[in-house]
């Protein structure tokens, strides 16, 4: 047990019960996940070691094995799927709660992330959904005595949006208009011809996760956008 402290309030914390939790979590994927990953960041109060090993599902679930990645690329997008198969990087760069994201390569030389979803994750998620299941959970965490059957019909509608990653398209390609020639924010273009409803594929831009830039105590200025004098 490790005892921390929160304001004035003592209390412990079971690390290796949170480690079992999370872990569980990040094997169930789909909305079990999904929640997981909200309550590492809305301000709710939780205690910090449990959302510091939350924050973990944003990025590494468990990641389905390279061979049924491939599998599902080359259903999903038939020959086209030959050019970003033969430069696909076998780790993924990101696993969470409905696909994983593999780097890859065109034969342009062009370098391309490719998101990949996980097989089911549509029916299982529907399965996930059924109001008795999720709500009192919800509730329990977010809204305490709340009525929420509207929240619940409007999340399952968002989250199987979701599932269907040419809404992504869309929306991606919309902020990329919005942003074109913006000094600080770039909005990865997509590749059209290597997309479908379980793979999306855009161009790789670096950088690094936005808890990892605030970790480092950017200036007030730099946290705006522009270049610290």
């Amino acid at each position: 047990m490790l005892a921390a402290r929160r304001g004035d309030a003592e209390r412990e914390v079971d690390v290796e019960a949170i480690a079992k939790i999370v872990g569980s979590i990040a094997q169930l994927k789909g909305i079990t996940m999904k929640v997981g990953q909200i309550m590492s960041y809305i301000d709710i109060a939780l205690p910090d070691e449990l959302r510091d090993a939350l924050s973990v599902l944003q990025t590494h679930a468990q990641p389905m094995p390279i061979e049924q990645v491939r599998h599902i690329v080359r259903e999903e997008l038939g020959a086209r799927a030959d050019e970003l198969l033969v430069n696909l990087e076998a780790d993924p760069i990101a696993a969470a709660s409905i696909g994983q994201v593999h780097r890859s390569r065109l034969a342009s030389g062009k370098e391309v992330a490719v998101k990949v979803q996980y097989p089911e994750v549509e029916s299982a998620i529907k399965s996930d959904f059924k109001p008795a299941a999720i709500g009192t959970t919800i509730s329990s965490i977010v809204y305490p005595g709340a009525e929420i059957d509207d929240f619940i019909a409007e999340a399952r509608e968002r989250f199987l949006e979701e599932c269907d990653y040419r809404h992504e398209a869309a929306a991606q390609k919309r902020f990329a208009a919005i942003y074109d020639g913006h000094p600080v924010i770039l909005v990865p273009a997509i590749h059209d011809a290597y997309c479908s409803r379980r793979v999306l594929t855009s161009s790789w831009l670096d950088g690094s996760r936005f808890d990892t830039f605030l970790a480092g105590n950017p200036s007030q200025p730099t946290r705006d956008g522009f270049p610290a004098k």
